[in-house]
């Protein structure tokens, strides 16, 4: 479910598409180099990663695009 973010000054910013939907891939565990760094608009900092469990999921926007029945 899409979600408004809220930055610590106050400002807001409203979900941009709230009928959206993820489309969602199992996850496997894989080798991890570390150390692994993240950058995003809080900040830069190093990421802990651990092996996913085995219900976890990788879940991407996506669109529904309904096929033609001729």
């Amino acid at each position: 479910m899409p979600t408004e973010k809220i930055l610590p000054t106050g400002a807001v910013f409203p979900a941009n598409n709230p009928t959206a939907n993820l489309l969602c891939f199992g996850v496997t565990p894989t080798s991890i180099i570390s150390p692994v760094w993240d950058e995003n608009q809080f900040g830069t900092a190093q990421v802990f990663i651990g092996n996913p469990q085995t219900d976890e999921r990788l879940c991407l926007p996506s669109t529904v695009k309904l096929p033609r029945i001729k």
